[in-house]
């Protein structure tokens, strides 16, 4: 259930920081037509912090994210297994004309 604060900060050249925490819950599933072979349910959660500014006409966002908190191992297709704990850092510039 994601979930989002935005903290505006005049004073500074951050206009505002948020956050976010998700969670996603997937069940066990069945992999052949007669049910005899099952993927182990798992939960993954990630989280996020954005922090935003604007110099002059540009429009900055700086995302720094976590994707499967909890470092779970698991399947989504059988004998795939998922990436563990990632980080993603992104950057985006927006010019105002």
């Amino acid at each position: 259930m994601p979930s989002s604060i935005r903290i505006p900060i005049a004073q500074f050249l951050v206009e505002s920081v948020s956050w976010s925490l998700g969670d996603t819950f997937t069940g066990v599933r069945y992999t052949t037509e007669d049910n005899s072979e099952s993927l182990s349910s798992y939960h993954i959660m990630k989280a996020n912090i954005v922090i935003e500014s604007k110099v002059f006409d540009v429009e900055i966002k700086l995302k720094y994210e976590v994707n499967n908190l909890g470092d779970v191992g698991y399947e989504s297709v059988p004998r795939y297994p998922m990436p563990l704990r990632n980080y993603a850092l992104s950057l985006s510039l927006t010019k105002f004309l």
